[in-house]
């Protein structure tokens, strides 16, 4: 089993408006000072981890099925199902060393990826038809009374044959 545990969603009406940071569980070793604020904060964190843009391209078994553009290949996998989720009032509050392997996930509620907080009863509706001020709009600084953030856990068995393939994880139509 995999833990897939560099999946930490810190997500916030604020964050998604400019991206989506890094794990936020101090203190920590890759947070500098393990101060959960300063690194939200830092605009260099934006799209830390990810890949500079480029054309989406699936690892197809062979030519006649990438001809054929099929969305399943033998080496893609679905993560889209039941997974753990922890939810935080801030980002401080996330349970520190979840990702650690044999962290027990066991109590958290159980929702259905994918999903939105809202519909899953999970944060407050956000209406896209009225304006929503976000307090204090001071960016890049974060709200540090109420900043909904969560964790999400799921395990999944690996294929052994794509060890040598250099796997990634890819979050999208999320």
């Amino acid at each position: 089993m995999l833990r897939l545990g560099a999946l930490v969603a810190v997500l916030s009406a604020l964050l998604a408006m400019t991206g989506i940071a890094g794990a936020a569980q101090p203190p920590d070793p890759g947070i500098p000072g393990g101060d959960v604020h300063a690194y939200l904060e830092n605009p260099q964190m934006m799209a830390e981890g990810q890949e500079e843009p480029h054309a989406h391209l699936r690892p197809y078994a062979d030519v006649d099925s990438a001809v054929r553009g099929e969305e399943r290949t033998p080496y893609t996998m679905s993560l889209d199902g039941e997974w753990r989720i922890a939810m935080a009032e801030r980002p401080e509050e996330v349970p520190a060393g979840f990702p650690a392997k044999g962290y027990d996930t066991s109590s958290w509620r159980t929702v259905s990826v994918p999903h939105t907080w809202q519909t899953d009863g999970l944060d407050h509706p956000v209406l896209r038809n009225i304006a929503t001020e976000i307090q204090p709009d001071d960016p890049p600084r974060v709200p540090r009374d109420v900043n909904p953030t969560a964790a999400y856990a799921r395990d999944f068995d690996l294929p052994v044959d794509w060890i040598a393939r250099a796997p990634r994880s890819c979050a999208s139509k999320a």
